[in-house]
C-alpha cells in the first residue's frame, strides 16, 4: 500500500521562484488539506475534477524544463519524429 502525505502550508512567504509561489498561493486557498499525490494532478491538470481545474498552473512542464535548462541541468535539443521536429530536453552534460 502507498502512504499518502498531506501538504500543510507553515508560510506563504514569497519564494522567488514563480512557480512555487504561484502553488503556494493556490495551497494557501484550499480549505482542506491535500494530499502529495493530489497536488501534483491538480497543478500538472491530470485531475478529472472540474472543480480544481482552477489549481492548474498554466504550461508547467514546459516552464520547469525552462527553468532546468536556465540551471544547466537539461539542454533543448530538437528531435525529428516523422515528419515534424519535436524540442526535447536531455540531461546536460555539464
Amino acid at each position: 500500500s502507498r502512504v499518502s502525505f498531506q501538504v500543510l502550508l507553515k508560510s506563504d512567504a514569497p519564494t522567488g521562484d514563480v512557480l512555487l509561489d504561484e502553488t503556494l498561493r493556490h495551497i494557501k486557498a484550499t480549505e482542506s488539506a491535500e494530499t502529495v499525490q493530489t497536488w501534483i494532478e491538480l497543478l500538472t491538470g491530470e485531475t478529472w475534477n472540474p472543480f480544481k481545474l482552477q489549481y492548474q498552473l498554466r504550461n508547467v512542464r514546459e516552464r520547469v524544463a525552462k527553468g532546468l535548462v536556465e540551471k544547466g541541468i537539461l539542454r533543448t535539443a530538437k528531435q525529428n519524429f516523422l515528419l515534424f521536429d519535436m524540442t526535447t530536453h536531455p540531461v546536460s552534460n555539464a
